[in-house]
């Protein structure tokens, strides 16, 4: 009764190990197969993150564009606007008593379906 009772030890401990063996093995490959994962999210994210900052330069680039022809634009309404507005000294006739002012006022630039000036982020 003392050898089975050895070998019932022996029994459970190499149980024991085969068990923890197993488990090892399984978990390995468990993290292993996470670690991949967390790998190809990682990749993803900084792939996300240089799109981003593409996208970035390229919206600044546009407003920069946008800015440097609503500037053009503007030069140019300015320009076919004072070109096309009578002088002041030919509406006032010379009769009148009243002093004409020194500096003509610049007339207000409305642009029909203009956007608002925006800041970049």
């Amino acid at each position: 009764m003392n050898i089975d009772l050895w070998q019932a030890v022996l029994a459970v401990a190499a149980g024991a190990v085969a068990a923890w063996i197993a488990t090892r093995w399984w978990h390995v490959r468990q993290i292993q197969v996470l670690a991949r994962r967390l790998h190809k999210l990682d990749d993803t994210h900084q792939a996300s993150l240089r799109m981003m900052g593409q996208a970035r330069k390229q919206i600044d680039e546009l407003q920069r564009l946008v800015s440097e022809y609503r500037r053009r634009l503007t030069t140019f309404e300015l320009q076919r606007r004072r070109s096309a507005m009578p002088k002041l000294h030919e509406v006032v006739p010379a009769a009148n008593d009243a002093p004409a002012p020194a500096v003509t006022p610049l007339p207000v630039v409305r642009l029909q379906g203009g956007w608002a000036d925006t800041q970049p982020m």
